[in-house]
């Protein structure tokens, strides 16, 4: 497929304010006792504020330069994302992912389905791959890795059906591969194996539905030979990472010889190395979120719902992203502000020790986003809004 290289220095514009605090609700099933769920977790409309906290702070950065990509005369809800003409110019719909790579950022746009490479700046792009059922082209792609951000393949994804797409550091198409189940995440190790991480139901563990879950696998480049490296059974539910009821996230991060599940709700990290669990890093989570998070699982529990009920349960992202050096030391970005109004990025020596957080006030931002690390995990954030259409690259500046 031919790409298409367009501009957009006339959709960028600077934006300054204060921190937005972001919070994600998702509606799972529970019993009747919603008033007291959401009593107990802490406000009577269901809101729980969103609140991180820093266990140290090695340094304190501004935002020295914001660039901003957005739909122009985008009205929420009502943007479609789809091209007029497949040579219109795009604009962002609704972000699924957007890493680093290659000097820039690679961008799943689920509204248009497509793969697209997004220089540093926000003023050019490349459409690597659009929407269809044939060879290289995207069906309901949502989550995206890099072997390597400088010059590696990209790995994309998919749902229905479940597969995974490579292609290749200038964006050529290489091939497909099927997968046994659904993956929430994606990574690759240095010596060519993927790494799929997996939403864990923790209804299926604790009603005895299931005996295991598989957390974390692995597989060849092609595929075709999978082993799972860590699973969820029945005890765990009581797991500090499984902290809310339903279901629970998991993500990947990796780079050379190390992977790392995260769960964006606990804050809490486990890092392997070479395949091998090597230790668990955990980001601060203020007391009255953990008291919070405890009242709500006594309240709701992991039990099947009465048939016809529904609840609100609550969560908070502690962990908006997380990125590996090439020694093992961990950067991990927080998705919720402190009480100050501070986000800040968590960091973690080759040793697991905690070195001090990077603390900075966000800009203002039309609407609740998602947070990456950027292409300098201490010197660059990337956010992007899931549903309303635009990308925001902010650059950090102080003591290092």
């Amino acid at each position: 497929m031919a790409r298409v290289v367009s501009t957009a220095i006339e959709r960028r514009r600077a934006v300054e304010g204060e921190i937005a605090l972001l919070l994600l609700v998702a509606s799972l099933a529970a019993p009747a006792g919603r008033a007291t769920a959401q009593e107990a977790f802490g406000s009577p409309d269901g809101f729980f504020p969103p609140t991180s906290c820093v266990t140290s702070v090695a340094d304190t950065a501004v935002v020295s330069r914001v660039r901003v990509l957005a739909a122009d005369g985008f009205e929420a809800g009502a943007y479609s994302g789809e091209r007029a003409t497949p040579d219109a110019p795009w604009t962002p719909g609704r972000i699924h992912d957007l890493i680093p790579f290659r000097d820039g950022y690679a961008v799943l746009d689920a509204f248009s389905r497509e793969l697209l490479w997004v220089s540093d700046d926000l003023t050019t792009w490349e459409t690597w791959a659009r929407k269809g059922p044939g060879p290289g082209e995207l069906g309901d792609p949502y989550a995206l890795a890099a072997s390597d951000a400088d010059s590696g393949d990209l790995l994309v994804l998919q749902g229905r059906p479940f597969v995974v797409h490579r292609f290749g550091g200038d964006g050529e198409f290489g091939r497909t591969f099927r997968l046994d189940r659904e993956a929430h995440d994606v990574g690759v190790a240095s010596d060519g194996r993927i790494w799929l991480s997996y939403n864990v139901w923790l209804l299926n563990l604790s009603s005895g539905r299931a005996a295991d879950a598989p957390l974390l696998r692995s597989t060849t480049a092609d595929g075709r030979e999978a082993r799972t490296h860590w699973s969820a059974v029945a005890d765990s539910v009581d797991a500090p990472r499984f902290n809310v009821p339903g279901f629970v996230p998991a993500r990947i991060a990796a780079r050379g010889r190390f992977v790392a599940v995260y769960f964006p709700w606990s804050g809490i990290i486990e890092l392997f190395d070479g395949g091998e669990h090597a230790r668990t890093l955990e980001t601060c989570m203020p007391d009255a979120l953990r008291d919070a998070y405890r009242r709500q699982l006594r309240e709701l529990g992991h039990g099947a719902p009465p048939p016809g009920r529904f609840v609100t349960s609550h969560m908070v992202t502690l962990l908006a992203d997380v990125r590996i050096g090439d020694d093992g030391e961990v950067w991990a970005l927080a998705g919720a502000s402190t009480e100050e109004g501070y986000l800040h990025i968590d960091r973690f020596d080759a040793s697991g020790r905690n070195a001090g957080s990077i603390v900075f006030a966000r800009p203002d931002a039309p609407f609740p986003d998602e947070l990456r690390l950027g292409i300098d995990p201490e010197r660059t954030v990337i956010e992007f809004n899931p549903r309303d259409g635009h990308i925001a690259v902010y650059d950090l500046s102080g003591g290092r």
